[in-house]
C-alpha cells in the first residue's frame, strides 16, 4: 500500500526525495543526495547546419551553503548533492537548459513565471524553476544524457 508524500518530501536510505516545486524540509540536509523532478531538464545538440535536436538529461549539481542558510539557517558541513531527475515520457516536454535562442524567455513569460526564476549567464537564458534551484551552482552541474554519455559541464555544452 502506498500512501502520498508532502511537497516537502520523503528521506528514505539516507536519500531524499520532492518533487521540486516547494522547499524540502529541514530532512533533506541529513540526505547524500535530493532527487527533484520539476524541471524536465533537456540539452540540446546542434549538428553542423544549425538543426536542433533537444535530449533529456540527469543533472548533478552542487548546493551553495552561502544560499542554502538564507532558508534553512546554519546547515551542516557537507551539504547533499542535488540531482534533477529528466522526465522520461517524452509527452512532458521540458527546458533546454543550454538553449542559445530568446524563446525560452518568451515562453516561460507567456506561461505565467516570475521573472526571478531566470538565471543568465553568457547571455545565455536559462529558467531554473523551484525554490531548491536558487541554491544550486547550475554553471558547474554535470550533465548526463539518458544513455548514460556524461557531457560535462553545463557552462562548458
Amino acid at each position: 500500500h502506498q500512501r502520498p508524500h508532502p511537497p516537502t518530501g520523503l528521506l528514505d536510505s539516507g536519500f531524499f526525495f520532492c518533487h521540486g516545486h516547494a522547499w524540502p524540509s529541514p530532512k533533506a540536509l541529513q540526505a547524500k543526495y535530493i532527487f527533484i523532478g520539476h524541471n524536465h531538464p533537456h540539452i540540446e545538440i546542434r549538428d553542423r547546419f544549425g538543426q536542433a535536436h533537444k535530449e533529456p538529461c540527469w543533472v548533478n549539481a552542487r548546493l551553495v551553503q552561502k544560499k542554502m542558510k538564507t532558508h534553512y539557517g546554519e546547515a551542516p558541513g557537507a551539504l547533499p548533492g542535488l540531482v534533477i531527475v529528466p522526465a522520461f515520457n517524452p509527452l512532458s516536454g521540458g527546458y533546454s537548459l543550454n538553449s542559445k535562442e530568446k524563446e525560452g524567455r518568451t515562453k516561460a513569460l507567456r506561461l505565467g513565471y516570475r521573472k526571478e526564476f531566470f538565471l543568465s549567464f553568457k547571455s545565455k537564458p536559462r529558467i531554473f524553476l523551484g525554490p531548491i534551484m536558487k541554491c544550486a551552482d547550475m554553471k558547474s552541474a554535470e550533465i548526463t544524457l539518458l544513455d548514460g554519455t556524461f557531457l560535462g559541464e553545463l557552462k562548458k555544452i
